[in-house]
């Protein structure tokens, strides 16, 4: 009974194989993303570096897509505001099309520029006006390493496993069309 409601916790059915939390992946930035293009909504791309494989079977294959949006945006301001910027990758998905929660959240500044400001309104006030922080700029192809969130059950059992992550099966939705 501890068993059966252990895998309930988890999600993981008991007998089958899982990605377990804390599972680190790392992902490479597909697109230029920052606070001063980026508006909340944006979507970019990212993709996986390497297999990841769960008892020596490819789960989630090198080079697979995971789309990432954009939460919050800022651009710099005035008076030596950084920017910022708020990014989530949610989640990844198997080869058997299981989606993998993600720990892909990210929140970034700009530098500030307070000293140039400080400085500036010193002297004028308008001379604070014209000054400002930075933006926050994550470039294509910069590696960013995400987690796991939970353990996830991949619907597979070790005697199954071969079948299920076999890429060349087609996996998803079905559907059966008859002619008009």
């Amino acid at each position: 009974m501890d068993e059966l409601r252990g895998a309930w916790r988890t999600g993981v059915k008991k007998g089958n194989l899982y990605i377990p939390k804390d599972t680190k992946i790392v992902l490479e930035l597909q697109n230029d993303v920052s606070s001063k293009r980026n508006k909340v909504g944006d979507t970019f791309n990212l993709k996986t570096i390497d297999n990841l494989l769960v008892n020596d079977v490819v789960a989630i294959p090198k080079d697979t897509v995971v789309r990432g949006v954009v939460l919050k945006s800022k651009r710099n301001g005035l008076f030596g505001r950084g920017g910022h910027l708020e990014v989530d990758s949610p989640s990844i998905r198997t080869i058997n099309n299981i989606d993998v929660p993600l720990n892909g959240y990210i929140n970034g500044y700009g530098s500030d520029d307070n000293g140039a400001v400080v400085v500036a309104a010193a002297v004028t006030l308008v001379g604070g006006f014209f000054m400002k922080g930075e933006n926050i700029y994550y470039d294509k192809n910069q590696l960013i390493e995400v987690a796991v969130r939970d353990d996830t059950d991949i619907n597979a059992t070790p005697e199954t496993l071969l079948t299920v992550m076999d890429p060349t099966v087609p996996q998803g939705q079905g559907l059966v069309v008859k002619p008009r």
